[in-house]
């Protein structure tokens, strides 16, 4: 087995994915080699850029920060969540009804109505 493989089973291992298809180690590998390549050519843009003959360990940090917020999005900030919140929660909820009474949405299709539609692998069925 490839030493690649080998670090990243023994990742999987650590994480207590013990099982998996032997394309999940493909998809990991594949991941890996064109996330790698990105990452190294975008260095060597930077490096160009900045007129170096050779890239070094600043030109790959600098990339590796780039190339996080558009692979590996973090949350939003706390402050954005919190605004986010306050502005739905001012809109007031709709009325309960009564406990005796379903709650039953009559906007979408549902199977009380008298008349709806099951669709069922590729077979639809009818009742009314």
């Amino acid at each position: 087995m490839p030493k690649d493989s080998q670090i990243i089973v023994s990742m999987m291992e650590d994480l207590g994915i013990v099982e998996y298809d032997q394309q999940v180690l493909n998809h990991f590998l594949e991941f890996n080699y064109r996330y790698t390549t990105q990452l190294l050519e975008d260095a060597k843009a930077l490096s160009n850029s900045a007129e170096k003959k050779n890239v070094d360990a600043d030109d790959v940090k600098l990339a590796i920060q780039m190339a996080q917020g558009g692979v590996f999005p973090g949350p939003p900030p706390r402050k954005v969540l919190t605004t986010a919140a306050i502005e739905v929660n001012k809109m007031p909820l709709p009325p309960q009804r009564h406990a005796s009474q379903l709650r039953i949405s009559h906007d979408s299709p549902n199977s009380v109505k008298t008349k709806y539609r099951l669709r069922y692998e590729s077979v639809i069925f009818y009742f009314e």
